[in-house]
């Protein structure tokens, strides 16, 4: 059996799977992507905070513009 992702479990060409598998994989990516934006984000936040004397007590809120996901 083989791990190609493109043919089912008996060796027929399976897009809709593949179509599916593919889509997922890119939705991963850019969710990873978003968090890591975000982690830096915070980074330079914290960063300019504390240059300015100040320290953070909560958790900063923020919601992505393309995706709507919500960063608490």
């Amino acid at each position: 059996m083989s791990n190609d992702i493109k043919h089912n479990a008996e060796g027929y060409k399976d897009s809709t799977a593949y179509k599916a598998i593919v889509s997922m994989e890119d939705f991963k990516k850019r969710q990873l992507k978003e968090q890591a934006e975000h982690d830096e984000l915070i980074k330079h936040i914290r960063y300019i905070v504390d240059l300015a004397g100040f320290r953070l007590t909560d958790r900063v809120r923020l919601i992505h513009k393309e995706s709507r996901r919500r960063y608490e």
